[in-house]
């Protein structure tokens, strides 16, 4: 069964400590990265830093992609 909610958890060091999926290898399997804090609210703080910078790159990478495509794109349409 999937969970559910932030799945944030203390350590037995007195850290809480927080996995989340950086992105996938080739393979499909998963890179985990880990977020720490000394306290709950800093955790999760870090981690929604890391997604919105995490999704600013996949936002601009696609945009990278998709400008490359369409002047391809352009480019042979246009020597026909």
């Amino acid at each position: 069964m999937a969970r559910r909610g932030e799945n944030i958890r203390k350590r037995k060091d007195g850290r809480w400590e927080r996995r989340y999926i950086k992105g996938r290898k080739p393979d499909h399997t998963a890179i985990w990265g880990y977020v720490y804090g000394r306290n709950y609210t800093a955790v999760k703080k870090e981690l929604t830093i890391r997604k919105n910078s995490m999704y600013l790159l996949v936002r601009t990478r696609l945009r990278v992609v998709l400008h490359k495509f369409c002047l391809c794109s352009w480019l042979v349409a246009s020597f026909i």
